[in-house]
């Protein structure tokens, strides 16, 4: 097979997996802590962000209590719908999922992140504000489930490009010491330049 046929292959096969991770965070039922957004038009008096308890239940203005955590995510936002067509105009209010993701160790701003379920894992670094002074972004790691996902990778790399899950624990790791020091290394080397010049000039 010739190089740029085994390149359009590679790259036709990375969408395909792509695609299904996306579809599969899509789809994900609702875990405890997780958010429903609703958005509606009209009676804006219905705006808000509703928590899933620890029951796996949220309570929504309007329709009520629904069981969150036990059906797919479509599933779950079309029956909510049909529940509020009753009472609104259809196209009147719209249902955002929202997972709660835990953005950690040195970033601008640690905490909890509430994100869509197709946003890449980077992207909710970027939430955080980024990395620190002393943060890294060439040292990433993951904790998925109580389980190390992967450590000791960029924001760049294609893992970081996967979607969140409920529960994502995204740890920012500290720069090397010699990283973090460089700039005064730089500036101690460039000084002691410029003294040798100096007495090198003076003899």
């Amino acid at each position: 097979m010739k190089p740029a046929s085994l390149a359009l292959l590679l790259v036709m096969t990375l969408s395909r997996l792509a695609g299904a991770q996306l579809a599969a965070a899509d789809s994900a039922p609702l875990r405890p802590g997780d958010l429903i957004e609703v958005i509606a038009w009209r009676d804006t008096l219905l705006n808000g962000r509703y928590t899933v308890d620890e029951r796996g239940r949220v309570q929504l203005p309007l329709v009520g209590e629904w069981q969150a955590d036990r059906s797919a995510w479509p599933v779950l936002r079309d029956s909510v719908l049909q529940a509020y067509a009753r009472e609104l105009r259809a196209g009147e209010l719209r249902l955002v999922p929202r997972r709660r993701v835990y953005v950690l160790g040195f970033v601008g701003q640690p905490g909890v992140y509430f994100a869509e379920p197709t946003s890449p894992l980077a992207a909710v670094v970027a939430l955080a504000g980024g990395p620190s002074p002393d943060g890294d972004l060439r040292r990433i790691r993951v904790v998925r489930g109580g389980q190390e996902l992967f450590a000791q990778r960029a924001l760049d790399a294609p893992e970081m490009l996967g979607p969140v899950q409920s529960g994502d624990h995204i740890y920012v790791d500290r720069r090397g010491w010699f990283d973090r020091n460089a700039p005064f290394f730089v500036s101690a080397l460039v000084s002691l330049a410029g003294i040798v010049v100096t007495l090198i000039v003076a003899r």
